[in-house]
């Protein structure tokens, strides 16, 4: 069955906690690394109603058959080789760093 990233890049039930009532979303905080490394993340929700600290990225999805592997919240699951790019692209080698990406952040 081929990839699909409107499915396959969605995290499972343990990864994505109910959002607090209210107008919330989820960013994720983009552990530190360089080059290869592998990627890993924190899923974490913030308030739309009140300041917010993370960039959003834009990317192009690229193919569906070119994928690679992020750790987030300790589960494992496959993403775009164009987003995992995006992320190595930004991610610092010694900070996390706070973003939002569509395929990861909304379930």
């Amino acid at each position: 069955m081929p990839f699909d990233p409107l499915q396959d890049t969605h995290l499972d039930a343990d990864t994505y906690k109910e959002l607090p009532p209210g107008n919330f979303i989820r960013y994720l905080v983009l552990s530190p690394g360089s080059g290869a490394e592998p990627l890993a993340c924190e899923l974490k929700a913030a308030s739309l109603d009140g300041e917010l600290d993370f960039e959003a990225i834009s990317y192009v999805w690229g193919s569906e058959e070119k994928t690679e592997e992020i750790s987030c919240n300790g589960s494992t699951r496959e993403i775009t080789a164009n987003l995992a790019a995006a992320l190595r692209r930004v991610r610092h080698a010694s900070e996390t760093r706070s973003l939002w990406a569509d395929s990861i952040c909304i379930d």
